[in-house]
């Protein structure tokens, strides 16, 4: 009896093994075929911008601000100062206004919130004051509207999350209050529809994340309730596609594959559906998003999971056409919170960021990607814990290299599988034990 138990039990802890490797293999593997696009190093900024904004100008340079402002000429390849800002902020946002001045508004100076606004103008490299708004607020969302006004919406005051909405005319410098949230939320996104609406989604309430959405009609001044999303979401990124259809990237808590990384909002129907499924890439936080010139987007860096965190050079596309996802080429840093500008030459600029989520150095250094230029990479292969090394942030990988992710997953996967291995030898351990004992 004891022979059979053990027979049993050994055929049972081999199928266990097996089917833990093949989990775990089904989790990592990584197509590594095709890598789109290129990327080379830009010049470095004067300063290190860390959680910045970016504002791409009318005339193509690129305005970033936080701590200091520098603008990039692409025709020169050069940083230069873009005036002095009144207030040294962080957690601000910056709209491009319909003259081409630039509203950058609130956001945390030293450890307070505030109120204040002030604008830039590029084309006398100066900046003056604008009125305050009615009340201080960071993490907060500004969209402008399709009759020059920009919405500032949400956010949070000191602990406190807002429903509080203002309204911006820069005609007459001065705000208005606009319509109440339907519920408080800070950490969401905000984007103008094609119909001059703005949809807000996701964010959290200040006790949760949120998976729901509402949208604003600015003529009506009111706020209606929109479909939720399919996953609850915070700090994560949102687009305009060119077909009007709005794309959420991120922002998830426990990112893996049995979640949706992206979604998309169809206008006409109002309704979300997960983006390009079948090949939707792991992204956590702090990675940036652009449209490029032919209407696919780029998503770039970003942390990895915990307890790693540190920057991925992991890049990825989506084609709305073809609803697919597909590998870029690997950065040249592993970036957080970082910013991505699509330049009027259609490559994109990479701009500053951290080298870890937690406790990570800011960064001055920035790199630009040019979708055109062919990466030569290996074929499709699978990943096994021999192959990996922890050299960089793209772990070497059969002659191509794993993304941050990836890795991540791999090593949480292995301890996984390997705990439930030990569990498994332990009971037959113990219950052989005790047969002999009979």
């Amino acid at each position: 009896m004891t022979r059979n138990l053990a027979s049993t039990m050994g055929r049972f802890l081999v199928l266990l093994a097996l089917s833990s490797s093949a989990i775990l293999a089904q989790t990592v593997a990584v197509s590594a075929a095709v890598l789109v696009g290129g990327w080379v190093a830009g010049p470095p900024m004067a300063g290190t911008r860390d959680s910045h904004t970016v504002t791409v100008l009318k005339d193509g340079r690129v305005l970033v601000v936080g701590g200091g402002a520098e603008i990039y000429d692409p025709t020169a390849n050069r940083w230069s100062q873009a005036g002095t800002p009144l207030m040294a902020r962080t957690s601000a946002t910056a709209t491009l206004l319909t003259g081409g001045r630039v509203l950058v508004v609130a956001g945390i100076v030293g450890e307070h919130s505030v109120i204040n606004a002030e604008i830039y103008d590029p084309t006398r490299n100066t900046w003056t004051a604008a009125a305050s708004m009615a009340g201080r607020r960071y993490a907060h969302t500004a969209t402008l509207l399709a009759d020059g006004r920009v919405l500032v919406a949400g956010g949070t005051r000191t602990t406190v999350t807002l429903d509080s909405a203002e309204l911006y005319d820069p005609k007459t410098d001065a705000w208005s209050a606009a319509a109440s949230l339907p519920a408080p939320r800070t950490g969401h996104t905000a984007t103008l529809l094609p119909d001059g609406r703005v949809l807000v989604a996701g964010g959290t309430n200040g006790s949760g994340v949120l998976a729901t959405a509402a949208i604003y009609d600015p003529a009506a001044n009111k706020w209606a309730p929109g479909p939720s999303m399919t996953m609850p979401r915070r700090g994560s990124l949102s687009t305009r596609l060119r077909d009007g259809r709005i794309l959420v990237v991120g922002g998830l808590e426990f990112p893996g594959p049995a979640q949706v990384a992206a979604e998309i909002f169809d206008p006409k129907t109002e309704s979300w559906s997960p983006a390009g499924q079948a090949t939707q890439p792991l992204v956590r936080d702090g990675f940036a998003m652009t449209v490029l010139k032919d209407g696919r987007v780029l998503i770039c860096g970003g942390a990895g999971p915990p307890p790693l965190a540190i920057g991925a050079t992991a890049g990825y596309i989506y084609d709305p056409q073809r609803d697919r996802w597909s590998a870029s080429a690997y950065m040249r840093q592993g970036r957080v919170d970082h910013s991505a500008s699509l330049l009027p030459n259609g490559r994109v600029l990479v701009a500053g960021g951290r080298d870890a989520f937690v406790n990570g150095t800011p960064l001055n250094t920035t790199e630009i990607f040019d979708v055109s230029t062919v990466t030569n990479t290996p074929a499709t292969t699978e990943a096994t814990t021999a192959q990996l090394t922890s050299a960089t942030p793209g772990v070497s990988l059969a002659g191509g290299r794993l993304p941050l992710q990836q890795v991540a997953w791999l090593v949480a996967g292995a301890m996984v599988a390997g705990g439930v291995l030990i569990l498994a030898v332990v009971l037959f351990a113990t219950t052989l034990r005790r047969f002999r004992r009979l």
